[in-house]
């Protein structure tokens, strides 16, 4: 093989390699942005049990994130899953932790109905 050839060959593996890992990177955001979309039924849950909305909204795009990635599974060369209750559950959890760091007695109270009623089996 020529010179030529060798580069344009590692061209077009470099390519494919880009274009799959971007597809992969693509499948991780759309999961996300699908999720955090999801979670806005525990803003509506919350209400029912008294919490300020704009609160809880805060708190789910604050520990959004770092539920995400803890219930997120999927490797370069491995299937991407993401377990709709866990990440919940895992979510909940985090925004109850946030809650008591800041003394939000009626947001605490909303979040600990939440994981008692509708999360007791997934709790962490």
């Amino acid at each position: 093989m020529s010179k030529g050839s060798l580069i344009a060959l590692a061209v077009i593996v470099l390519g494919i390699l880009c274009a799959f890992l971007g597809y992969k990177m693509h499948d991780r955001v759309k999961a996300s942005e699908a999720a955090r979309a999801d979670a806005q039924v525990l803003l509506e849950l919350t209400e029912r049990y008294g919490a300020d909305p704009v609160y809880v909204e805060d708190l789910i795009d604050t520990c959004h994130a770092q539920a995400f990635d803890a219930t997120y599974k999927g490797g370069v060369l491995s299937p991407s899953e993401l377990n709709e209750q866990d990440y919940q559950a895992e979510l909940v959890a985090l925004m109850l932790e946030r809650a008591t760091a800041d003394n939000n007695a009626n947001a605490i109270a909303s979040l600990q109905g939440l994981l008692d009623g509708h999360y007791r089996h997934f709790r962490r």
